[in-house]
């Protein structure tokens, strides 16, 4: 066989192998930081491409990597050659996010109509067409809002033919010490 010709076939045993792999030891694993978790993905409908390393799921969409959870209507998964994930476009009414980027900080939560979750080595999510980013009663607004996971940074903007401008909350530290 060609290199070609046996890829596919390879890269379909990784997928059911990382899909059987997930539903074993999910929860196990699932307590890890970063791109080491396993992916777990669940909807009405899928099509898988390995050919392409493109896939798409649609129906009540749902993909679980360690904390982060993302959910919307439509989801389409892009893989490497070696099978791995490189980005997910998710679509929905809305989308949502919900990570907690470190133990002992609030849960971050984010919504918009259109995320895209890139999983390399810079782990963000992309959220645009009107975006909200919120932690505990803190949130931010804004047409398009970059969140990096490991770094917990913000990136936001203003839609150039739009009047929407970054709306930006911040209470009160609760605590009582002031700082």
């Amino acid at each position: 066989m060609t290199n070609s010709r046996s890829r596919p076939g390879r890269a379909w045993g990784r997928v059911t192998l990382a899909l059987v792999m997930t539903t074993a030891v999910g929860t196990a694993v699932g307590q890890q930081d970063g791109n080491q978790n396993p992916i777990n993905l669940e909807a009405d409908k899928a099509q898988l491409n390995n050919a392409t390393g493109e896939s798409v799921y649609t129906g009540d969409v749902k993909l679980t990597r360690g904390k982060t959870v993302i959910t919307g209507d439509r989801l389409e998964l892009y893989t490497n050659d070696n099978g791995e994930l490189e980005r997910a476009v998710v679509t929905g009414e809305p989308a949502t996010y919900k990570g907690r980027p470190q133990p002992d900080e609030g849960i971050v939560r984010g919504e918009a109509p259109r995320m895209i979750y890139y999983a390399g080595a810079d782990e963000r999510i992309r959220m645009t067409n009107g975006a909200v980013l919120w932690r505990d009663q803190d949130r931010l607004e804004g047409q398009t809002v970059v969140y990096r996971m490991q770094e917990d940074t913000v990136e936001a903007a203003s839609g150039e033919d739009s009047d929407q401008r970054i709306n930006i909350t911040l209470q009160p530290d609760s605590s009582g010490d002031g700082e």
